[in-house]
């Protein structure tokens, strides 16, 4: 308690204490305090006992307490509630962090399927972009010339066909122009063997130009690893014809087979000639 409540105790104790030990006081015309000795000995108990809890303001705060103070049972009820009131905010916390998460992976979940969706029609568009790329790499054949001569191009087609060319098949489908993975697939001529070379590879260009051919034109791109869906473009040769022939098909391999030639290398790779869009 604050000093100035004791003092204050200690002051009335005091002046309660000497009222009632001389009675009846006078001063003035102003009488305080009573003959009575009853009423003197009241004065007398309360004022030592004021001036004891002057001393020691703990005896009258345990005092009231027993006055003041809620019944154990009222005590336990509140303490209850509060507690269960603890739990029930601490539960709605824990729901509500609980939605929040759910929220959150909702919201994860469908940006992830809206990217998976963005993406899947990325490469739906590139590869249908890709497939209008496509063109038929045809295969022209020359009795004259004994010469096969396979080609991708306007420019190649016009020149079988204005040299007396036969078209004979498609063989594949190969790019228009260069695709990620995809090689130039080049067309060299030797005019004293009257013979079209194609080819993509490395060792391919190298035997050309060491046998006198010299470079075109590109026809193409094709794949220089194999990809799903694609056929592997062969190249065969013919000492004899002095021919060289690329093809991607069954009855290439056979026609070519069954005539002398041997097999050279792989070029490369293509999708089917099914595939092309016309």
């Amino acid at each position: 308690m604050p000093v100035d409540y004791e003092v204050t105790l200690l002051i009335f104790g005091i002046l309660l204490l000497l009222l009632g030990l001389i009675g009846k006081v006078k001063a003035k015309e102003i009488e305080v305090g009573t003959n009575s000795s009853i009423v003197r000995a009241i004065t007398l108990v309360v004022g030592i006992s004021l001036i004891v809890f002057s001393f020691n303001p703990e005896i009258p705060k345990s005092f009231l307490s027993k006055f003041t103070s809620k019944p154990a049972e009222e005590v336990r009820q509140e303490e209850q509630a509060r507690l269960e009131e603890q739990r029930r905010q601490e539960e709605q916390a824990r729901l509500e962090e609980q939605r929040r998460q759910e929220e959150q992976e909702r919201l994860e979940e469908q940006r992830r399927k809206e990217e998976q969706a963005r993406l899947e029609e990325k490469l739906r568009q590139e590869e249908q972009s890709r497939l209008q790329d496509l063109v038929s790499l045809q295969l022209y054949w020359s009795a004259i010339r004994g010469d096969n001569f396979v080609t991708g191009t306007n420019a190649g087609a016009n020149s079988a066909i204005n040299s007396g060319y036969s078209y004979i098949r498609d063989e594949a489908c190969i790019f228009k122009s260069q695709q990620q993975g995809t090689i130039p697939f080049d067309l060299y001529w030797n005019g004293d063997r009257k013979d079209n070379f194609t080819t993509a590879t490395a060792a391919g260009r190298k035997s050309a130009r060491e046998a006198g051919y010299v470079f075109v034109r590109t026809e193409g791109y094709i794949f220089s690893d194999k990809k799903a869906g694609t056929v592997t473009l062969e190249l065969y040769w013919n000492g004899d014809r002095k021919d060289n022939f690329t093809t991607a098909t069954q009855t290439g391999r056979q026609s070519a087979l069954r005539v002398g030639y041997g097999h050279a290398r792989i070029e490369g790779y293509a999708y089917p000639a099914s595939r092309c869009v016309n």
